[in-house]
């Protein structure tokens, strides 16, 4: 049974804006299901150093896919290099 899911991840602010892109649609194929929405929210600055990083480049994905592809995607965005952090998160129906 396919649910609507909310993925949000914060890209490393140093990569070029091409190398940016790449990796969005690298993420976006990586998701087994349908891709319903892609917001960027650009550059904003992070609660808390990472990497040391004090700035991070927001995007939030909208899909609808099967809960046990979400483990693949998991594995997936702790391998990219450009992502600082990640969140998958199940939307409630409403």
């Amino acid at each position: 049974m396919e649910h609507l899911y909310e993925l949000m991840f914060i890209i490393d602010p140093d990569l070029e804006e091409e190398q940016r892109k790449e990796l969005i649609q690298r993420v976006k194929g990586e998701i087994k299901g349908e891709v319903l929405e892609v917001q960027e929210w650009e550059k904003r600055k992070l609660a808390y150093k990472i990497n040391k990083k004090a700035e991070g480049y927001y995007v939030v994905m909208l899909f609808r896919t099967t809960g046990d592809t979400l483990k693949e995607l998991d594995q997936f965005l702790k391998l990219q290099e450009g992502i600082l952090r990640h969140i998958i998160i199940r939307k409630s129906k409403r």
